[in-house]
């Protein structure tokens, strides 16, 4: 199986140009269906966003690389970014968003703890956790923090529901950051938001090199 689905990957470099071509009209990412991977049919990301994540996952099992692929891949298209954004730019960075918050939250360390009590890749605490859940009715077990497809599904909601709250993907960075009350009362913390962002450009980046 993993030597047909490393021949299928090896076929998806001009696709995923297609994809930054078509992306901004569809909002879905381009991809294959593969059959088989863990027992049901799931999209295969293109191999430019798996090499990235060879380098970042560090330590992993290739395949805990690519389950959590496919989780990224799956849970990005869901990012809400406010159309005319000053900062991000919908139907281009929700991938690269994402990665950089697990980066700039965890370094790619799924059993991270904060002396908060946030857990696992993108850093969500369990009380963030079952509020999620319960207030958007997400069928997740929420206690599971540590299983970066719980952990991202809840935190991408989450922060839908702060850019929504507050208007801006850089705004709702900081209140992911400090909390929403935490940004209310007095703004967040600046470098948070710029270290997601020059992360978010540097992947983009990453992403785009082996075609330009």
């Amino acid at each position: 199986m993993h030597k047909k689905v490393a021949m299928k990957r090896k076929r998806l470099i001009f696709p995923f140009f297609l994809f930054f071509l078509i992306v901004g009209v569809s909002h879905e990412p381009y991809s294959l269906t593969v059959s088989g991977v863990n027992e049901g049919s799931r999209q295969l990301p293109p191999d430019e966003f798996l090499s990235v994540l060879d380098r970042k996952a560090i330590g992993w099992t290739e395949q805990d690389k690519l389950d959590l692929a496919f989780t990224i891949w799956k849970e990005a298209p869901k990012l809400r970014i406010p159309k005319n954004d000053p900062d991000f730019q919908t139907g281009k960075d929700e991938v690269s968003l994402l990665l950089a918050i697990i980066h700039v939250e965890s370094r790619f360390n799924k059993s991270a703890k904060s002396r908060k009590g946030a857990i696992g890749l993108m850093q969500i605490q369990r009380k963030t956790a079952q509020w999620i859940a319960e207030e958007f009715q997400m069928d997740v077990a929420y206690q599971d923090l540590e299983n970066p497809e719980v952990n991202v599904s809840l935190a991408v909601a989450y922060l839908n529901y702060l850019i929504g709250k507050t208007g801006s993907v850089q705004k709702g960075l900081l209140a992911y950051n400090a909390g929403l009350q935490g940004f209310r009362k007095w703004g967040g913390v600046p470098k948070y938001s710029k270290d997601v962002k020059r992360e978010t450009k540097r992947v983009s980046v990453e992403l785009l090199k082996t075609i330009l």
